[in-house]
Parts: structure tokens; sequence; C-alpha cells
């Protein structure tokens, strides 16, 4: 939006939802791709994977509302924590069978991990694809 970055700091996107924030940013991303002159390979691939990006993004920001709006259980047993429990409150109901369907997950050092590796992966491809096009002629 601002490469020589006249507009310091930028203030483009901060009023944005996270939601529309990553919507936004793919949108930019898309529309700024073609000027790269990348071939039309390099180019759908990029497009390509961009789109599983925002996607996940998207599946993060689900998974840190859901976290956020969790209650967490902790399980005892003999006096000492064995378990944590994350559960979320607002129930929903299975549109087929009209089941009311409950959120919660044991919460596990590999659960932590997974998350993190997700956020990880998400964060580093997003550099990637930044320091990639920031370094292409666009002009």
């Amino acid at each position: 939006m601002d490469p020589d970055r006249k507009d310091w700091p930028p203030k483009g996107l901060r009023a944005l939802t996270n939601e529309k924030l990553i919507d936004k940013v793919h949108d930019l991303f898309l529309q700024a791709l073609p000027r790269c002159k990348l071939g039309l390979e390099l180019e759908a691939d990029f497009t390509t994977s961009f789109a599983v990006c925002a996607e996940e993004l998207h599946e993060l920001r689900r998974d840190r509302n859901r976290i956020l709006h969790s209650a967490f259980i902790e399980l005892e047993a003999g006096g000492e924590v064995v378990g944590l429990m994350r559960s979320d409150p607002r129930l929903t109901v299975d549109e087929e069978t009209g089941d009311v369907l409950y959120d919660q997950e044991m919460l596990t050092p590999e659960s932590f991990a997974t998350g993190m590796r997700r956020m990880g992966e998400a964060a580093m491809f997003l550099g990637r694809a930044y320091i990639q096009h920031s370094s292409l002629p666009t002009r």
C-alpha cells in the first residue's frame, strides 16, 4: 500500500478486524502479483500458496476465538493436576441430527506444539512471501 513508507507508521489496515485484515492482505497480494512479472507457473504457485495460507490464518483465527471463549478445567487425582481440558460453553446444534454438540478437547504438550507449529509455518510463509515480493521489480 505504501512501499516507499511515506506514511509511517502505516495506518491503512489498522481499523480492520483480524478476519477482514487477512482478506485485505490476500487481495492486496493478488493485485500486486501480476506486476512482478513472474511467469504464469510461478504466479499460479504464489496465488495457490497464498490462498492456502490465508485459509490457514482464518482457521488459526477461529481457533483463537474458540480458546478465548472457553473455560479451562483442571482434572485432579491424588491432589495433583493430571490433565487440562478446554471446554467452550457455547453449545451448537448439529444441523442434520439436531444433537447438541460440545466443543471440548484435552490439552496436551502435543496439542500446544501443534498449534505453535501451525502459527510458525504461517508466519514463515508470510515472511518469505513478503521478502520475495518486496525484492522483485514492480514498476
